[in-house]
C-alpha cells in the first residue's frame, strides 16, 4: 500500500510540476516502469484537466482584470518566450518545453489560447512528457548518474 501512496503522490504532483515529480519518484526509488507511466499519466492528467477549466479560467480572469481597470494582456518574460516560441516552432516547441522549462499549466493554456485544437496539444503533450520521462529516467537507469542532484543544482 505504501508503494500506492508514492505512485498517487507523483502523479498528482505532474499534474503541475513536472521536474518536481521526476525529482520525487527519483528521491522515492520508484522502479524505472512505475516512475515513467506515474510522470507521463500525471502529466496528461494535468493537461486534461486545464483543457477543461481553461475557459472558465480565461473568462475568470479577464472578468477580474476589466473590474481593476487593469490590461487584458500583460507582457512579460514568461509571455515573450511563449510568443518566440510560437512562431520559431509552434505547437512543437511549446510542448516541448512544457514539462522542463514551462510549468504543466502554462504551456497547457498557452497552446490553447494560440489556437491550437485540444486534441493536437493531448498528443504533442503526450509526447512530450514521454520523452521526458524515458531521458531523465533512462539516464538514471542506465548510468546510475544522479539525474536529482543535477535537477536540484539547477533549479
Amino acid at each position: 500500500m505504501p508503494e500506492l501512496y508514492k505512485l498517487i503522490s507523483v502523479l498528482l504532483m505532474a499534474g503541475f510540476k513536472y521536474v518536481v515529480a521526476v525529482m520525487m519518484a527519483l528521491g522515492m526509488g520508484l522502479s524505472f516502469f512505475w516512475s515513467v507511466i506515474a510522470c507521463t499519466a500525471g502529466g496528461m492528467l494535468g493537461v486534461a484537466a486545464y483543457t477543461l477549466a481553461e475557459e472558465f479560467l480565461r473568462k475568470r480572469i479577464m472578468a477580474l482584470r476589466r473590474r481593476k481597470g487593469k490590461k487584458m494582456f500583460r507582457v512579460n518574460r514568461t509571455s515573450r518566450l511563449i510568443i518566440k516560441i510560437k512562431h520559431h516552432h509552434g505547437l512543437l516547441g511549446i510542448a516541448f518545453l512544457t514539462p522542463v522549462l514551462l510549468t504543466v499549466p502554462v504551456g497547457t493554456i498557452a497552446g490553447l489560447a494560440l489556437g491550437y485544437h485540444w486534441r493536437e496539444l493531448f498528443t504533442y503533450m503526450f509526447f512530450s512528457f514521454l520523452g521526458w520521462s524515458l531521458f531523465f529516467f533512462g539516464i538514471y537507469a542506465l548510468t546510475g548518474w544522479n539525474v536529482n542532484e543535477w535537477l536540484t543544482g539547477i533549479f
